[in-house]
C-alpha cells in the first residue's frame, strides 16, 4: 500500500483543539485533520487494507503515533492526540508542500 504524505497538498484543513480535563491537572490536545477528497479516498482504501494492524502516522518524516486500525477510517477527517509543543509543530509542517 502507497503511504500518504500529510502535507499542504494532501491536508484541507487543520486546527489544533483544546480539551480541558476536569478529572485532571490539564488540558488534553488534539490536531484535527481534514483530508482533500482525494487524500480522502486514499486514507479508506489504506485503512480497509489494514484493518487489525499498526498504521504509522507521519508528518515530516517523522511518526507521530501507530494506532491499530479497528475499522476502515472513512469520511477523510482524523484526530491525533499529543502534546502541545508536539502537535504545533505538526500543524507547522502541514503547511510545506509534499516532498
Amino acid at each position: 500500500m502507497a503511504d500518504l504524505p500529510l502535507c499542504a497538498d494532501t491536508v484541507d484543513d487543520a486546527s489544533i483543539e483544546v480539551v480541558e480535563m476536569r478529572r485532571f491537572d490539564g488540558n488534553d490536545y488534539f490536531l484535527n485533520l481534514r483530508l482533500t477528497p482525494e487524500a480522502g479516498r486514499k486514507f479508506a482504501e489504506m485503512t480497509a487494507a489494514m484493518v487489525g494492524e499498526e498504521l504509522p502516522i507521519m508528518l515530516a518524516g517523522e511518526v507521530l503515533i501507530s494506532p491499530r486500525v479497528n475499522e476502515p477510517i472513512l469520511g477523510g477527517t482524523l484526530q491525533i492526540s499529543g502534546g502541545k509543543e508536539e502537535l504545533e509543530r505538526a500543524l507547522e509542517a502541514l503547511d510545506e508542500a509534499c516532498r
